[in-house]
């Protein structure tokens, strides 16, 4: 694994912004689908640790990865991934 796959990984659908709506990449490893998700924030607030700050990070229930998320103006927001496409293999 490395950036490039994380980078190019396809988004199938969602936006991230509700438990509804939550993004569903392509399939692929874990490391590649957490990875994609910390670039698929930084591409919509900005630089981790620069404009925003990982508050939590978890697997909710309904198998979604959670990031909740504060940004520099105070702020808090969760961005909810689908993990459905995601492989654990070696």
């Amino acid at each position: 694994m490395d950036i490039t796959d994380a980078v190019e990984l396809e988004i199938l659908k969602g936006d991230g912004d509700t438990p509804e709506t939550p993004v569903l990449f392509a399939p692929c490893h874990i490391r590649v689908r957490v990875l994609a998700e910390r670039l698929f924030i930084e591409g919509r607030f900005g630089g981790m640790d620069s404009e925003w700050t990982e508050e939590l990070h978890y697997t909710s229930p309904a198998r979604q990865s959670v990031w909740r998320i504060r940004l520099d103006d105070g702020t808090v927001r969760s961005v909810y991934f689908d993990t459905s496409n995601t492989t654990y293999d070696k």
